[in-house]
């Protein structure tokens, strides 16, 4: 069974000038690493193909959020086109919500675990909630596929926890992305709109922003925290004159990742604006892939304006064809 690696193409109909930071992970790059943990897993591949197998998938997602709704549609599409053409071996997913707490979360992975006996976990938008879900993994010795990365890379990650896979990269390439960009227009100084909480989620994005930027001569003049609603945002920075003109708007991976879901008129409010987007190309699969989404996704949440599936749509489907994939790996005699 040949299974193709999604990769979507980028939307040409922003308002803002994207500049590619990294392209999205490919699967098979992960496959060595979780086919041993598979193995570690599993009770052997002879035992699995004697009978019809079902491997339980845990996910920790924000279902009440756009990206959640998205990486559920996503990983429920994957997961039905594999046991659609499997004959002996099926998925099963398993939702949790942890309502935005991390603490949540890791309560939610160990009753994965315990409960419905998960072999995997993936999901986990935060870094905070990947890390505290990554240290159940490696008790329970359950690999963990992580949608977040933290804004810097702790020494020694793999040692610290071997049964995490993240899907994304940490924030230096595009912090020092957006240092570039500053200097080759010779800005000196800058003042940084972030959104922090108790949780302190977007202090290490800052301090790898303020190195970058030192890097090339220019400086933090005003940080300005408690980020509002991006629509309220830049709706009032255009009614005061800051959008356009004399200013220059530079937005991050975390901003520009939702441009596909905002109407129109959000959009309109960012002209000018320029972004930090991860890269993804198109092929046929992601096309196929994209219709199917559209059409499942406009069925199932009628309230919600747009369709398009964005990001971690895409790393949410990835991560079901990194376990299909392994799976595969393990023994052509499962199917």
């Amino acid at each position: 069974m040949k299974r193709t690696n999604l990769f979507a193409k980028e939307n040409s109909q922003l308002a803002c000038p994207l500049i590619s930071v990294n392209e999205v992970l490919k699967p098979c790059f992960l496959l060595s690493v979780f086919i041993t943990f598979l193995l570690i897993l599993s009770n052997g591949v002879e035992a699995a193909a004697s009978t019809n197998k079902v491997t339980n998938i845990g996910a920790i997602i924000d279902g009440n959020s756009r990206t959640g709704k998205e990486e559920k549609t996503a990983m429920e599409i994957a997961v039905q086109n594999f046991n659609n053409i499997s004959r002996n071996h099926k998925l099963s997913l398993h939702f949790k919500n942890p309502q935005a707490d991390p603490l949540q979360a890791a309560y939610a992975a160990q009753e994965l675990i315990k409960v419905k006996k998960v072999e995997v976990i993936i999901g986990m938008d935060k870094w905070e909630e990947a890390s505290l879900v990554a240290n159940i993994g490696n008790q329970s010795q359950v690999p963990i596929l992580s949608f977040a990365a933290p804004a810097r890379t702790p020494i020694l990650t793999s040692l610290r926890w071997p049964f995490l896979i993240r899907m994304a990269s940490d924030g230096s390439e595009q912090m020092r992305c957006i240092a570039a960009l500053v200097h080759s227009y010779n800005w000196r100084r800058v003042v940084v709109v972030y959104e922090d909480d108790v949780f302190g989620r977007e202090s290490g994005n800052l301090a790898l922003l303020t190195e970058a930027l030192q890097e090339v001569g220019s400086e933090i003049d005003y940080r300005l925290s408690s980020l509002p609603m991006l629509t309220d945002l830049f709706g009032e920075a255009k009614k005061e004159g800051l959008v356009g003109n004399d200013s220059v708007w530079i937005v991050a991976n975390s901003i520009t990742s939702f441009l596909d879901s905002l109407d129109n008129s959000v959009i309109s409010s960012m002209e000018g604006t320029l972004g930090i987007k991860t890269y993804y190309s198109s092929n046929r699969s992601y096309k196929k892939f994209e219709a199917l989404f559209q059409k499942t996704f406009k069925s199932e949440y009628v309230d919600e304006d747009n369709f398009q599936p964005g990001i971690q749509a895409l790393r949410a489907y990835d991560s079901i064809g990194v376990i299909t994939q392994a799976i595969e790996k393990l023994g052509s005699k499962y199917y």
